[in-house]
């Protein structure tokens, strides 16, 4: 899913999301508007 400088920070397998961050430190919301998105999109 995401790369810092070559190195894997985030993945996806099927319906689970492993972040090496922390999201909600700075004010980048995306990783959390897209896992809104993927819960909707299961209803």
């Amino acid at each position: 899913m995401s790369e810092h400088h070559g190195k894997i920070v985030a993945v996806r397998y099927q319906n689970q999301i492993a972040l090496a961050y922390h999201p909600e430190v700075d004010n980048d919301n995306s990783i959390h508007s897209y896992f809104l998105k993927i819960c909707q999109n299961k209803e």
